[in-house]
């Protein structure tokens, strides 16, 4: 895919000169637990690389619940970069729409760039109703303007509800 956008680095804006391809996968390093009320817990690590010729922008990650938890047990998503660089998905009502929640990145690659990703899940204030549920997040697309190449959906981990 050849992208026009352009891109803003540090003052310079510029539009990529090639194709654009970000590579996602999963790096299982988690074991999952138990999940307390109010506790920021990580659900999955990925890994991203540009294997493109050009810079790319990743505005954010698609996530879905395919555990037995209700999404409600859910207060917000966020994505720590390898950078320790935290972002906040800020929602004004539930934070799963339509069975998937977006939590935000905007981060720039350059090309042949690798970064991290620890996404968190942020959980409800109370979690007595969901006792017994099981928390399981996936990444099932990309939100970029490049193409992808990744074999999603990404698993995370699971994480049991007892409180």
């Amino acid at each position: 895919m050849t992208c026009s956008a352009t891109l803003m680095v540090g003052n310079t804006v510029s539009a990529p000169q090639g194709p654009t391809n970000l590579s996602v996968q999963s790096v299982p390093l988690l074991s999952g637990g138990v999940a307390l009320p109010g506790a920021s817990i990580p659900v999955s690590y990925i890994q991203v690389r540009n294997t493109g010729t050009a810079g790319a922008l990743l505005k954010g990650l698609w996530i879905r619940e395919r555990g037995t938890a209700p999404e409600a047990s859910v207060a917000s998503i966020s994505t720590v970069d390898d950078k320790g660089v935290t972002t906040q998905t800020q929602t004004n009502g539930p934070v799963f729409v339509n069975g998937r929640a977006y939590a935000t990145t905007n981060s720039y690659f350059a090309p042949g760039q690798l970064r991290l990703f620890t996404i968190r899940a942020q959980m409800a204030p109370s979690l007595s109703n969901y006792r017994g549920t099981q928390l399981k997040l996936e990444v099932d697309g990309i939100d970029s303007d490049a193409s992808t190449t990744s074999a999603f959906p990404i698993a995370g981990t699971a994480w049991s509800i007892q409180y």
